[in-house]
């Protein structure tokens, strides 16, 4: 498995970033050390 960019962190700035990311055509995963990405909202 080959991604571009690795965010890490699932809270709001990494979903933002992902996002944009995504719609700019990279191929991103998050990592999280929680069960799910974005508890806090």
């Amino acid at each position: 498995m080959y991604h571009e960019i690795i965010i890490l962190g699932g809270g709001a700035s990494g979903i933002t970033a992902s996002i944009i990311s995504k719609d700019m055509g990279s191929d991103v995963a998050i990592l999280e050390s929680n069960d799910r990405i974005g508890k806090k909202f």
